[in-house]
């Protein structure tokens, strides 16, 4: 998945406009800005999109990832990514983009922290509340996401062949970091 570079950078895009907006509509709710009830038509485009980016996300992880647990044993698979292994997960996304996306996603983290589970169904009136959880929620996943997409599109070739370069050395052919 990693080699479609073209799609990648409109899927990081995307994740980046969903993190935010969803980030600026749990604001809005918190500050009175908005009605909740104006939110719901964005809520129902919002989700689905979250969940398709952050799909995208996780199988580049475990592209990014299987290679490398070829070589570990079972007890190391289970205790899954040490923090080198995340930081190389990411290691092309541009290091302005990684801090501000990550100190957003915490600061929604912690607003969907503070605002307590957000529940809603589909026809009851959507209440501040849950619009703060719900929306905070979903920025979470995609401004989480973004780093990921981010260095996948921008590093050249695959995460197969970046790690196939890792392994044998230059001589195999491919690009060096």
């Amino acid at each position: 998945m990693s080699r479609y570079k073209r799609m990648l950078r409109k899927v990081e895009v995307i994740a980046l406009i969903f993190g935010a907006g969803m980030f600026l509509a749990a604001l809005s709710q918190i500050f009175g800005i908005l009605r909740p009830e104006t939110l719901e038509p964005p809520l129902m485009l919002a989700f689905p999109a979250t969940m398709l980016v952050w799909l995208i996300a996780v199988l580049l992880a475990v592209e990014f990832f299987k290679p490398r647990d070829r070589d570990k044993t079972w007890r190391e698979r289970l205790r899954g990514p040490d923090t080198a292994e995340l930081l190389a997960l990411v290691g092309y996304c541009p290091r302005p983009l990684l801090i501000s996306v990550l100190a957003l996603a915490m600061a929604a983290f912690l607003i969907a922290f503070l605002s307590g589970g957000a529940t809603w169904t589909l026809g009851e009136p959507l209440s501040a509340t849950a619009a703060t959880g719900l929306f905070s929620t979903g920025a979470v996943f995609n401004l989480l996401a973004v780093p990921v997409i981010a260095s996948a599109a921008r590093m050249s070739g695959s995460f197969d062949a970046q790690q196939a370069v890792q392994r044998d050395g230059p001589a195999s052919g491919g690009p060096t970091r």
